[in-house]
């Protein structure tokens, strides 16, 4: 904890003067933190990445912050990701009763949308609230499956809202899924739960996004903290930018929640004529994503004006980061699944700075532990390391490599070259060989599935057992170098760099190459993936537009 006592020194101070409508607080020595975890943003989301969306608030979170250049997610699909930045952990330990049954231990595990959290894992809230924080969650969830003999309300998917017997289900089904955020996560609390997609709201009436709902669960959250002794966590997990589409989200009536009628919610809106205006003068492929940007960035600043009129900015860290990439990189180890935005801001000790530091999503765990001067849990592996020593100097490194894991690959780079491996498990070989399927699965052992379609008509080499790349000069990864460096240095480093790590886990993942995938016949089969026509997956036109990779260049 060497650099704990002086980061408690610097943040202890008091207000001493305030202004109107802001509360005089002693700020105590442990910092309070939040953790805002958006669904699948990309760089040029952002301007303060240097994108072309207007991000006000989170243009100003990086500009007394640090930026973060070289930010990566173990794996780039929901799930996995979440339980990551909550575990601390690799997704390939869930623990899970339907995660090992799903991957024998003598296999490959494969990391899909299948990593539960239970209630035996010692998540980051639970560790915290068992050492004196009180700890929060709204947004969505999507790291568990209601377990067996929960009973929930039945619906009707076209019941109206309006009726009263409709709205007492919403209730009763919201208080049993806050229920198990709180059991299975380890939070105090959780509020405005999204158990896991807008989209699959089993009313068809509440499948859109509702911001005003979730971040009033956030500030609801804050406000009970004013004037507490104890230290504060918040875990907000907001849905954009992932579906559905969010300019139809505008025209909603957001006091109609997944938690029952809320008629407070229409003060917490963004301006919607304002944003109208602004979404006519785009391009109407990216409206999605600008919708879906706008009110994120709009969220972030209610936030932000809740922790100063609560008296508690200057003790609270800020960390805003996106669980994974997007199209065509989703649940791949590729760069544009895997790395991500992120910032973190800390009163008073950080100041608008950029690192270039590679670091990953299991690396919050450590970080917030140790600056809360809380022990790491002696029977709990950690996979991350603690990023304080950034925080003190954005030009310091503290790992020398990024894993990752998606479906049945591992991939380890030094941020100059990365090396992927894809290894499938006998059983799938078998079949394979013998014919008793045509086709090649894809990394998440699916087919079709719509995420892997694209990556395979992104990816030339998605099918190569054995890929490298060179992400400076091959930043899309385009061509695999394999053959080229299979004797170089730095591609033995990178092996034994991933031999290593894999080697802490209990499934096997050999990095031996297996015959049948170097083979024509393997080959051909891999060919009836792009058979899957991808205008018949109905967001990705209406949308986002056509995907063109690699991007044009300007």
């Amino acid at each position: 904890m060497k650099y704990l006592n002086l980061l408690a020194t610097a943040i202890v101070f008091t207000l001493t003067s305030c202004g109107p409508g802001i509360e005089k607080k002693v700020i105590n020595e442990t910092p309070n933190f939040i953790v805002i975890f958006t669904d699948e943003m990309q760089f040029s989301d952002l301007g303060c990445y240097g994108g072309d969306i207007p991000t006000p608030n989170i243009d100003r979170l990086a500009s007394e912050g640090i930026l973060f250049s070289n930010a990566y997610t173990p794996a780039s699909m929901c799930t996995p990701s979440r339980y990551s930045i909550l575990t601390g952990q690799f997704p390939g330990r869930c623990s899970a009763p339907s995660f090992a049954k799903e991957n024998p231990s003598n296999q490959p595990y494969n990391i899909a949308w299948n990593t539960w959290i239970t209630a035996e894992k010692k998540t980051l809230p639970r560790v915290l609230s068992e050492n004196g924080f009180v700890t929060g969650m709204a947004g969505k969830w999507h790291i568990g499956r209601v377990p067996e003999g929960t009973v929930l309300p039945k619906f009707q998917p076209d019941e109206a809202l309006e009726n009263p017997e409709t709205e007492a289900k919403l209730v009763e089904q919201q208080s049993v899924y806050q229920g198990l955020v709180e059991s299975l996560g380890g939070f105090n609390e959780a509020t405005s739960v999204v158990w896991g997609n807008y989209d699959g709201h089993r009313l068809k009436a509440l499948n859109f996004h509702n911001f005003p709902w979730m971040v009033k669960g956030a500030l609801s959250f804050i406000d009970k903290q004013r004037g507490s002794d104890k230290p504060f966590f918040l875990y907000f997990a907001p849905t954009a930018v992932h579906g559905p589409n969010h300019v139809a989200d505008l025209f909603q009536d957001v006091s109609f929640t997944p938690g029952g009628r809320d008629t407070t919610l229409l003060g917490l809106k963004i301006d919607i004529p304002a944003l109208q205006e602004q979404l006519s003068q785009v391009d109407p492929n990216t409206r999605h994503r600008y919708a879906g940007v706008a009110q994120t960035d709009y969220i972030v600043g209610l936030i932000r004006e809740k922790l100063t009129e609560s008296g508690l900015a200057e003790n609270t860290v800020i960390i805003y980061m996106a669980d994974h990439n997007v199209e065509p990189g989703k649940a791949t180890s590729f760069e544009k699944g895997i790395h991500v935005p992120m910032i973190i801001y800390w009163p008073g000790r950080t100041s608008g700075s950029v690192s270039k530091a590679l670091v990953q999503n299991t690396d919050i765990f450590p970080t917030i532990l140790e600056a809360a001067g809380i022990e790491l849990p002696g029977d709990h592996i950690l996979d991350g390391v603690s990023m304080l020593p950034i925080i003190s100097d954005p030009d310091q490194a503290t790992r020398d490599f990024i894993f990752a894991e998606n479906g049945y690959t591992r991939s380890v780079s030094d941020g100059t070259y990365k090396y992927i491996a894809l290894r499938y498990p006998e059983i799938l070989i078998k079949k394979m060989e013998s014919g008793e399927i045509d086709y090649v699965p894809s990394y998440v052992k699916a087919w079709p599935q719509a995420h892997s379609a694209i990556a395979i008509n992104g990816f030339p080499c998605y099918f190569d057992q054995d890929q490298v790349y060179n992400l400076k000069d091959d930043p899309y990864e385009q061509e695999n170098l394999y053959n080229i460096m299979q004797d170089s240095e730095e591609l033995k480093v990178l092996m034994a760099a991933l031999e290593a790590h894999l080697k802490s886990f209990d499934h096997p993942f050999d990095l031996t190459q297996i015959p049948f995938l170097e083979t024509e016949e393997y080959r051909k089969l891999t060919e009836k993936n792009f058979e899957f026509d991808l205008l018949s997956i109905p967001w990705l036109s209406r949308d986002h537009g056509f995907i063109i990779w690699p991007p044009k260049e300007d």
